[in-house]
């Protein structure tokens, strides 16, 4: 018996070593891609604040997971089959991805709206009229909406489509990865809590749609529509504006340096999601919104 814990422990210790491991590779070749992307950047746009800027800097977990997904094809076959599974391009998983993307956006602005109606009102304005009409349709509807589009694809196939099943590899446990892989991509966040706390469980509901229907196009759906939700209501920097936000908060904060009151609504919309995800329905007037033969 003393053997067999002893097996275990160093199993365990093993496994977590390996994940650890897996993660700090992972962690230095994002840098490096991210770094080689800005810079490139840089030299075109000569404008670190530029919008222009913001889509090639965009483009990065895309280049990332292209050599992630060349990588597993010559050294991890197993890997490399299942994302290609996993982002095949058919009539279901277009459907579940507008289904998925328009779910998503409604909980997250239903959320937000019932914030606003608790008292937020006061704090907020709208910023589209700062920019002419053109600018806002290249800068957020080509820029920000495409730009999303591809930091989501990317994104999901790194963590879902790769990390977490190479996590599943090394570990044999289902819920070990998933909230291994959840875990390090809310570090991948903004340091501040709920933030975390926001990419954490966005990370499990992603993570827990792939490993549930087995397709990287919902939880792909998931994340581009809270790119889209956090961009439009959040897109202005200390140096002004990247895109043309259609609301701006001053947000209110829970104590003086640490989140907002609105990231607790957001946090409630990731746990609908979840729920949602769990009972394995989508409702109905969704399904009739998008009615589309593709």
């Amino acid at each position: 018996m003393p053997n067999l814990v002893s097996q275990k422990i160093n199993y365990i210790s093993r496994t977590f070593l390996r994940s650890i491991g897996a993660f700090i590779c992972l962690l230095l070749f994002l840098l490096v891609i991210q770094g080689f992307i800005a810079l490139i950047a840089f030299v075109f746009t000569k404008n670190i604040n530029s919008a222009n800027q913001l889509f090639l800097e965009h483009l990065s977990p895309i280049f990332a997971s292209s050599i992630i997904i060349f990588w597993a094809k010559k050294r991890n076959p197993g890997i490399f089959n299942r994302i290609l599974n996993s982002i095949n391009f058919d009539k279901k998983n277009i459907k579940l991805f507008i289904i998925y993307t328009l779910l998503s956006l409604f909980i997250l602005y239903l959320s937000f709206s019932i914030s606003i109606l608790l008292g937020y009102s006061n704090f907020v304005y709208f910023g589209y009229n700062k920019f002419p009409v053109y600018k806002i349709f290249y800068k957020f509807f080509l820029v920000g909406l495409l730009s999303n589009l591809f930091v989501a694809t990317g994104e999901e196939i790194i963590f879902r489509g790769f990390l977490l099943n190479y996590i599943i590899g090394i570990s044999r446990n289902k819920l070990f990865g998933l909230l291994f892989t959840s875990f390090i991509f809310s570090l991948h966040h903004y340091p501040d809590l709920l933030n975390n706390v926001i990419a954490f469980l966005g990370g499990l509901a992603m993570g827990y749609a792939y490993l549930k229907f087995e397709t990287l196009y919902i939880p792909i759906g998931i994340h581009f529509a809270y790119n889209i939700f956090n961009a439009s209501i959040a897109s202005e920097t200390l140096n002004g504006p990247q895109l043309p936000y259609l609301v701006k908060i001053n947000y209110p904060m829970i104590l003086n340096g640490f989140g907002a009151w609105v990231d607790l609504f957001i946090i409630a919309s990731f746990l609908i999601l979840l729920t949602i995800l769990w009972i394995k329905k989508v409702p109905t007037f969704i399904h009739r919104a998008i009615q589309i033969e593709l």
